[in-house]
């Protein structure tokens, strides 16, 4: 996939139109190109927060209506919505959000990443409930070098992980399981020689460890440093929990 190409689709990415075989292809794009994948991030972050500034406002039913009569017209063409449709739309945003909503408060880019990859089912780059064999791969395959949290409580299981990046640097997507619960993490190192601060939210400590609670579409998130380490787990599971599985992790050697 050239650049014009991921340009000419890069909203309809965004906006998580893809299927998962359309979506690892532009992603591999993603790995090679660092221009689009700035253009990506950006993308990312604007919708992310212009989402985030306008949680309470009602379009008028005018503005609704005509965007019914438009989506109803499109949808007799054999031309594809998001090609016609995403430019109208983003423009109607831009004009809303500026007008009414100037202002723009982006939260902690690991926390936004990590509640996106949580509500998508990517595929995984290694498939295996076996730290080391997952490890190996990030440390081989992804040139990535990370302590997998072990969770003491024993019904929690590691599925798989996902190599990509954050604001161009490269983290790992883990995914663990629990009797049909669903726990994202998302493990970024920290260079010792950087302060890197964690994201707002409720300050709590357990076990000499400092936790941050938060919350982002509906889910909870906590977000800690071990092992030079910035891990952000996310679940629709209730804050206590996630504070007991973050406090008392162990970690893989």
């Amino acid at each position: 996939m050239t650049c014009r190409e991921v340009e000419k689709y890069l909203q309809a990415y965004v906006d998580g139109e893809f299927s998962d075989q359309e979506e690892t292809e532009i992603e591999q794009h993603f790995k090679f190109c660092p221009v689009c994948q700035k253009n990506v991030a950006f993308q990312t972050w604007f919708k992310q927060g212009l989402k985030q500034s306008l949680p309470g406002y009602k379009a008028p039913v005018r503005l609704k209506a005509e965007l019914t009569h438009l989506i109803r017209r499109e949808q007799r063409n054999q031309t594809p919505l998001y090609v016609k449709l995403s430019p109208a739309i983003a423009v109607v945003l831009i004009l809303l959000g500026v007008l009414f909503f100037p202002r723009i408060d982006v939260s902690s880019p690991i926390v936004e990443a990590s509640v996106e990859k949580h509500m998508r089912d990517l595929p995984f780059d290694v498939q295996s409930d076996d730290y080391k064999k997952v490890s190996s791969f990030f440390q081989e395959k992804a040139k990535l070098a990370i302590r997998i949290p072990r969770f003491r409580r024993s019904t929690v299981r590691l599925i798989g992980g996902r190599a990509s990046q954050v604001q161009n640097r490269p983290v790992a997507y883990l995914s663990f399981g629990d009797n049909g619960r669903k726990y994202t993490l998302v493990a970024a190192p920290v260079n010792g020689t950087e302060s890197t601060p964690l994201p707002k939210g409720v300050l709590t400590r357990v076990n000499n460890r400092e936790l941050i609670v938060t919350h982002r579409n509906g889910f909870s998130i906590v977000v800690w440093k071990a092992n030079r380490m910035m891990y952000s787990l996310v679940s629709d599971d209730d804050d206590k929990e996630l504070v007991n599985l973050a406090a008392n992790a162990d970690y893989d050697l």
